[in-house]
């Protein structure tokens, strides 16, 4: 007895020495990759050590500035705030993740880091250096803001003919740089045509036969803009959005176009002044209380969304739009039998309206309720046969169904007619891990994550295929990738569980 209670404390000390090395080798391996400039290596050796020990903050610092060698700095910051999180006054985390969020030019979350430092040590040399060029950028970057905004403001009234006005925002934007060679050039042209425009006479109008300016009005000027728009010319529809609202302030389609201009441009949160200031002139028009819940949607703030899209539905219940956007969300909430009705509203409305035909496809298939799922993306693509996510999501309700080779079919057509298809490349994937063909997979997973980097599904899908060809190494890269996303991944967690057992 007393020999096997000897054994079983000799192995417990030589597990925890083994488990020890185990960790600080992968950190030393990692070094030297990193030294040698070998910085994928050296993050999936450091990936290696913190599995093993993830409260490590020190090797979480090594693997964030693995990756900001690389450039991949959000991926930094996220190590960064791992070391963090296990030592909340660690100075080097915060510098380097400073120096991260400066790259990305989120220059008042550097300058916080920055400041976090200074608090710790008020006398980093470093660190006052750092945060001072920050500031400086910060500053620039206003400028140039400031520069954008005079120097369009200029070109405006110079291709109206306001010389004058023209060159008064030249020397404004010279003000702030005095070296802007396209102030300088622009300036002297508008003053030379300044000076041709005074020196040439004006005409004396004989009574009977008065001159006639042509002016363009306020609404005019507001459907050149839309036409504009319509060409994804932003610039110039924005130039004559503003011209229609210089002569008529209260023209709230121009509001309205403005607001569209800057949602199509991604700019959600003007995009949504706008929409307020459209509001304030017709708190009914139709589309601006849909569109600006677009707009808080794509904010992530989906409560606030829904209250847009029923306060449109509210004032239009006959408008489509709302009804299947009201239904995304409800979808979004996994609250699939109020997505169907929505859904369902949408295409009652308008029955020619293949997105909502989808819509109401995908909701029935979360309800396990395969058949009519089909029967709505064949409508969709009755109306378009070339509707590509209407065939993706076609494929992923046969899967589904385990109609794999059916599905595959579905989801080529989808890549036939849009290559850029990332859930489409995901889901093939995904499928011919089920079928077993593990290499095809890999290609079509490696497709999805070169146009998304952060679909944790399809790194974790990788992952599964390239364990079950034997090359675990590479499978706990995947899943470590995962987690680099979502932390909580359990499947990612599980998996990766699974590959270092078959590594030891």
């Amino acid at each position: 007895m007393k020999l096997i209670c000897s054994l079983l404390i000799f192995l417990i000390m030589t597990v925890t020495f083994a488990f020890s090395q185990s960790v600080e080798d992968w950190n030393k391996k990692g070094i030297k990759l990193f030294n040698e400039g070998r910085y994928e290596e050296a993050i999936s050796c450091f990936d290696k050590a913190l599995a093993l020990k993830p409260d490590a903050y020190k090797i979480w610092l090594n693997r964030g500035n693995t990756c900001y060698k690389l450039g991949y700095y959000e991926k930094a910051c996220g190590s960064y705030n791992e070391a963090l999180k296990y030592k909340s006054d660690f100075i080097p985390a915060y510098t380097s993740k400073g120096k991260a969020l400066k790259e990305l030019k989120r220059y008042d979350d550097a300058i916080e880091c920055f400041n976090n430092v200074l608090y710790l040590s008020p006398n980093d040399v470093e660190a006052q250096k750092l945060k001072k060029e920050t500031e400086e950028l910060k500053s620039k970057t206003a400028s140039a803001g400031k520069i954008k905004e005079l120097m369009y403001s200029a070109d405006a009234a110079y291709d109206e003919g306001n010389y004058v006005q023209a060159i008064a925002y030249y020397e404004a934007v010279l003000a702030i740089d005095p070296n802007n060679k396209d102030a300088i050039t622009r300036k002297a042209q508008a003053e030379s045509l300044a000076v041709r425009k005074m020196a040439t006479p004006t005409p004396t109008p004989r009574p009977a036969e008065p001159t006639k300016v042509p002016t363009k009005t306020a609404k005019e000027l507001a459907d050149t803009c839309k036409s504009y728009f319509d060409q994804k010319n932003y610039k110039d529809a924005m130039k004559y959005c503003d011209k229609a609202l210089d002569i008529d302030p209260k023209y709230v389609d121009a509001w309205f176009y403005k607001g569209l201009i800057y949602q199509f441009q991604g700019n959600y949160e003007d995009a949504i002044k706008y929409y307020d200031k459209t509001m304030e002139i017709n708190p009914k028009y139709k589309g601006v209380w849909n569109n600006r819940g677009n707009c808080y949607k794509k904010l992530g703030l989906q409560e606030s969304a829904l209250n847009c899209y029923n306060k449109e539905i509210e004032n239009y219940p006959s408008y489509n739009l709302p009804w299947a956007n009201k239904g995304d969300i409800l979808f979004d909430q996994k609250k699939y039998e109020e997505a169907l009705q929505c859904f369902d509203k949408a295409v009652t409305l308008e029955p020619g309206y293949k997105y909502g035909w989808v819509g109401k496809g995908r909701a029935y298939a979360e309800l396990g309720i395969y058949e009519s799922a089909a029967d709505c993306y064949n409508k969709a693509l009755k109306i378009d046969p070339n509707y590509a996510f209407a065939w993706a999501c076609k494929g992923g309700t046969l899967a589904a169904d385990e109609e794999y080779e059916e599905g595959l079919k579905c989801l080529d057509k989808a890549l036939s007619n849009d290559l850029k298809y990332q859930w489409a490349w995901y889901k093939k994937g995904w499928i011919l891990n089920q079928l077993e063909r593990y290499e095809e997979a890999v290609k079509c997973l490696d497709k999805a994550l070169e146009l998304d980097l952060k679909d944790k599904y399809a790194w974790v899908s990788k992952g599964y295929a390239l364990g079950k060809m034997g090359r675990y190494r590479e499978a706990v890269n995947c899943c470590n990738k995962a987690l680099e996303i979502d932390p909580n991944y359990e499947i990612a967690k599980k998996n990766r569980d699974v590959y270092l057992k078959k590594l030891r």
